[in-house]
């Protein structure tokens, strides 16, 4: 309504070391009501005060709505004159915008030694690893994000593994077993659950690395063309779960982080190719493969509903995904989080898939399924999720038995 006032938008992420109210979200994601709030509440705050870590407030770039709006609709100060109060500009650019505050969140992320060390032991096999490869995966990560992060608006750690693995242990949100090998990390639910929130927090920067791994670990060498494509069929589906940004052109970013991955002496090139390091650490290559995992396996799940036959809707193919999701966890042992069959996460995947043209929505709602491109991805996710589903669902879902 006044065009002349320049507006701008700055993303602020706020960020705590340890978050007193995990069980609530937890208990929220789970399907439970917002507990209102009231004086025994308050009252009962003291009790819980502990050593809570530090704080950060972090600013994001400058979102500048006029610079914005002159891309995304050329005409928008006519219709402001003319005072029109929705004008046809309206949605999509609130929507745009939206997005770029969520991506300048993403950008200005903080990152500490228990939101790395809930990466590490959240993404490791079985959920068990000692402290000093916990401690090596950590000095490793550390170096990853320096490596690959192009925005400086990040917080990123500059300390050792053993440093981190200690300003974690001291916010007591998961504690060492002794073992006649040393220490070692086997999460119970609890703990598993809490980490979850705190992974959640940076996993965005550490997915493509996870991604490349993925598909190294699943493979002996891939064409780098190929690597390409593979991760440009993925991208899109990461890039709006995750808000993981890898600029453009997205090669570039791809590049970066297969450089840092050579340069950490995990993977190497040769011939035109790319293929694990023979002297690679197993231990950390499996564990940054597995930060994925989750996130491949819903999309594995996606894929499965979609390829049934019949007629469906979005509602229908997002309940399917998440009963699936549910017998998944169950069968697990329960070693996932509520967030692993949250129907906001499948519901933005199938946006996604009407954005890159996997489906059409009819007047009626039916979905229509491009089914050649949707075996595209399907080729490229079965094999990266199938040894996860002969641990966890064998008969569950109708894949290929070679796949």
């Amino acid at each position: 309504r006044n065009p002349s006032r320049p507006i701008t938008i700055v993303p602020v992420y706020l960020a705590y070391e340890h978050v007193m109210e995990i069980g609530s979200y937890v208990k929220e994601l789970s399907g439970a009501r917002k507990q209102a709030e009231n004086v025994w509440q308050i009252l009962s705050i003291p009790g819980k005060l502990r050593n809570y870590g530090q704080g950060y407030v972090n600013f994001g770039r400058p979102i500048e709505i006029h610079s914005m709006l002159d891309t995304l609709s050329p005409g928008w100060k006519t219709a402001a004159a003319e005072g029109r109060t929705k004008p046809d500009w309206l949605r999509k650019s609130v929507d745009t915008m939206g997005l770029a505050v969520m991506f300048g969140l993403a950008d200005s992320a903080v990152v500490n030694g228990l939101t790395m060390s809930a990466l590490v032991l959240l993404s490791s096999p079985k959920f068990t690893v000692t402290r000093s490869d916990t401690e090596r995966d950590l000095t490793k990560l550390a170096k990853l994000l320096r490596l690959t992060t192009t925005s400086r608006f990040i917080r990123f750690p500059f300390d050792e593994g053993d440093t981190l693995m200690r300003q974690a242990l001291e916010l007591h949100e998961f504690k060492p077993v002794s073992s006649a090998s040393g220490d070692c990390f086997d999460l119970d639910y609890k703990e598993y659950i809490r980490l979850t929130y705190y992974r959640n927090n940076i996993i965005h920067l550490y997915i493509i690395p996870s991604l490349i791994m993925r598909i190294l670990t699943n493979t002996e060498k891939i064409d780098k063309a190929e690597l390409v494509r593979c991760a440009g069929i993925v991208y899109p589906f990461l890039r709006r779960e995750l808000f993981a940004d890898l600029g453009t052109p997205m090669e570039a970013g791809l590049r970066r982080s297969v450089s840092a991955l050579i340069r950490l002496e995990v993977i190497e090139e040769l011939n035109g190719c790319y293929q694990m390091q023979k002297k690679a650490d197993r231990q950390f290559a499996l564990m940054l493969a597995g930060v994925c995992e989750e996130t491949l396996l819903r999309y594995g799940i996606l894929i499965d509903a979609l390829s049934d036959t019949g007629p469906k809707t979005r509602d229908s193919v997002t309940a399917k995904c998440v009963e699936q999701a549910q017998l998944l966890t169950v069968m697990n042992g329960r070693k996932r989080a509520p967030e692993f069959f949250d129907r906001t996460v499948f519901t933005e995947a199938l946006s996604t898939m009407k954005d890159e043209c996997y489906i059409t929505e009819g007047p009626d709602g039916q979905l229509a399924v491009n089914l050649e491109k949707l075996a595209d991805f399907a080729d490229i996710v079965k094999p990266l999720i199938a040894s996860a589903r002969r641990d966890m669902w064998k008969s569950t879902f109708h894949f290929d038995s070679d796949a």
